[in-house]
């Protein structure tokens, strides 16, 4: 049977938790987000503590047979019973205004698409939030830090919890830093996140962003991609199918000279900076009034300022 509709934003990873900050080691099963057809209900429990018993019954798990590779994903429903934040109707939400940016881009368009790769807080610093709240675009979160999951529930685009790759199924250490909304930043061990940095260290299994993108159908060519895990990027894209999908925009945090080598070499160009830790925006040739967006963004040091005359 088909999953209720709540289990349309829901899907499942399953981590291995260990050196937690209190020492314990055990098994941590998370709830998270995706769209799957076909599923069949059980029970999970959020957690398990060290000593196996259990900690909260979340919700019911749908085991589903997703399409095309069915062993890939699970949806599991979350009840919403709780207000919406009013700040998910906010103007505005990114941290430097990429999103007011990206809405200039494409002349304040609704219905378009994203990725938002790594997503972080559902609503704070979010570059997605706006588009998806207020212009009705549809898309991918991806976050793998199970502290986020439930600001999400009221959110439309998919939430994928799992840490991307250049392959399927590469095994990392994924850590966790700090506590609270914005503060619980982390990223996979030897980029940016180096080994010791973290008080609690997860051990993930990798997914190819395209693999993302097409199990949940996302269109070849997508509006926007918000890019920032912690300096994995180059790593990340090192077999992503460049001519198989297309992001018309792109902003990213500090890319690495390798990344930029494969932006470049597909079509994209570095337009300007948002704020002054190396946010870059950068688009690709098909977009919709290319030239005139060139013109408009090229040359500015600051992409939210434009240059003196």
């Amino acid at each position: 049977m088909l999953p209720p509709k709540a289990c349309q934003h829901l899907s499942h990873a399953v981590m291995e938790k260990r050196d937690g900050g209190d020492g314990s080691r055990g098994v941590m099963k998370v709830a998270t987000l995706g769209f799957l057809a076909g599923c069949m209900a059980y029970h999970v429990l959020s957690s398990l503590s060290h000593d196996g018993a259990p900690n909260v019954a979340l919700a019911t798990l749908h085991a589903s047979r997703a399409h095309p590779d069915e062993d890939s994903w699970k949806c599991v429903s979350m009840y919403r019973g709780r207000p919406k934040d009013p700040n998910l109707g906010a103007e505005k939400a990114s941290q430097v205004g990429q999103d007011a940016t990206i809405l200039d881009i494409f002349r304040h368009k609704r219905h378009g698409t994203f990725l938002d790769l790594a997503a972080n807080d559902a609503i704070a610093l979010s570059n997605s939030l706006v588009l998806e709240q207020r212009y009705e675009w549809k898309g991918i979160c991806v976050e793998p830090n199970p502290i986020y999951a439930e600001g999400y529930l009221h959110r439309t685009c998919h939430l994928v919890q799992a840490v991307v790759g250049p392959r399927e199924d590469v095994r990392v250490d994924f850590n966790f830093r700090g506590t609270g909304r914005v503060g619980a930043h982390g990223g996979i061990a030897g980029f940016d996140n180096k080994a010791g940095q973290s008080n609690e260290t997860a051990s993930h299994y990798t997914v190819p962003v395209a693999k993302v993108l097409h199990d949940f159908g996302m269109p070849r060519t997508i509006d926007y991609m918000s890019l920032d895990i912690e300096g994995a990027e180059a790593w990340t894209f090192e077999t992503f199918p460049w001519d198989t999908y297309t992001f018309l925009t792109i902003t990213v945090e500090r890319p690495k000279p390798e990344l930029k080598d494969m932006m470049l070499a597909n079509g994209y160009t570095h337009l300007c900076n948002h704020g002054g830790f190396g946010d870059e925006l950068w688009v690709h040739e098909a977009l919709p009034h290319f030239d005139e967006v060139v013109r408009k963004y090229a040359g500015r040091q600051d992409c939210r300022k434009e240059p003196r005359s």
